[in-house]
């Protein structure tokens, strides 16, 4: 995301964005699986955090 943090916190706020988060691209790679992928810690903590309050 090139430093957009506050792009993807906003992002994060809604419900279809924190369930897209569990989707699986074409290649089988996740939102997870991309963010490593790239180097973007940042963003993998943040996405993190937005999956965490329902346990999965």
């Amino acid at each position: 995301m090139r430093g957009r943090i506050p792009v993807v916190q906003e992002l994060l706020k809604s419900e279809l964005a924190r369930e897209s988060v569990k989707k699986k691209v074409d290649d089988g790679d996740s939102v997870l699986h991309l963010c490593v992928k790239y180097n973007h810690l940042e963003v993998l903590k943040l996405v993190l955090g937005s999956t965490s309050d329902d346990g999965e």
